[in-house]
């Protein structure tokens, strides 16, 4: 980023300045809105931007009211009637920022995720081809196309391109829809393992049927296992990546992360001038 560590808001003045004895930087004149963001140099990027946004939002209407707060019990080097912002990190997903009171506050944009890519979830034909026997030294389950998974009694499920269905025949209404939700649970465990899917969408009402599925397939739920591409544990009941902090496959988050870090590591003024004539 372009801009310094730590600010000082002025509520008299009603200006974020640079140091409690009034002095200004490229950063502040743009927040103060004495320049505009074409005339800042080209350090200054995406992130600058979310540090403006951020700390106006933190100030708001009540900034008066922090810094009476924070004269009670002034820092060292601060001065009555200022309140200091600091920025102590920065991520396409978080800022993190010190308070003149001594707080910490995080503002959590999450990742954002394109349509296409939220479109393309739980969709389109299954990665794994090949069936795998399960493997107790690595804990790991492959679900491949054309897999067929008995059940007793002459139920089987097979997974089929992109779908799971059941074959054989049952003459109870509960074991017909126990065995479609098998099915659907099944559908979309594959998506998950594939990297395909989120563990959320697995249907509530399919997880037991999907933990005794894991289970009777050898896997050790107890301890950490492998589907397919997809490390997983078990967390309060449910199936969940290891790792993933965002809900989204873990893949997918950590390309998208990466790009949005490339764009907001972009210069402001090119930025704000790619449209502009030469």
């Amino acid at each position: 980023m372009g801009c310094n560590d730590s600010y000082y808001y002025n509520p008299g003045l009603d200006k974020l300045l640079l140091t409690l004895e009034g002095q200004e930087d490229d950063f502040t004149r743009w927040f103060n809105g004495e320049i505009s963001e074409g005339e800042l140099p080209s350090s200054y990027n995406g992130y600058d931007r979310m540090v403006r946004a951020d700390i106006r939002g933190i100030l708001g209407p009540d900034a008066f009211w922090m810094a009476a707060c924070d004269t009670q019990v002034p820092g060292e080097g601060e001065r009555e009637g200022f309140f200091k912002i600091t920025v102590l990190g920065a991520a396409p997903e978080k800022m993190e920022y010190l308070l003149g009171d001594g707080q910490r506050t995080e503002v959590i944009r999450g990742i954002s995720y394109s349509k296409e890519q939220r479109d393309a979830l739980n969709r389109g034909p299954f990665k794994q081809k090949t069936h795998r026997d399960y493997d107790p030294d690595q804990n790991c389950l492959t679900l491949a196309a054309g897999d067929r998974f008995p059940f007793g009694n002459g139920i089987c499920l097979i997974v089929g391109v992109d779908s799971v269905r059941w074959t054989g025949s049952c003459q109870k209404q509960a074991e017909t829809e126990s065995l479609d939700c098998m099915a659907d649970g099944l559908k979309s465990l594959i998506y998950f393992a594939d990297q395909r899917g989120c563990a959320g969408s697995i249907p509530s009402a399919c997880y037991p049927g999907m933990l005794r599925f894991l289970t009777g397939s050898g896997v050790d739920t107890s301890r950490e296992f492998v589907l397919n591409e997809t490390r997983c544990h078990i967390v309060d009941g449910r199936i969940r990546e290891v790792g993933n902090v965002d809900g989204m496959p873990l893949t997918m988050y950590r390309r998208t992360r990466r790009e949005n870090h490339i764009r907001l590591e972009e210069p402001l003024r090119s930025a704000s001038c790619s449209g502009c004539r030469p």
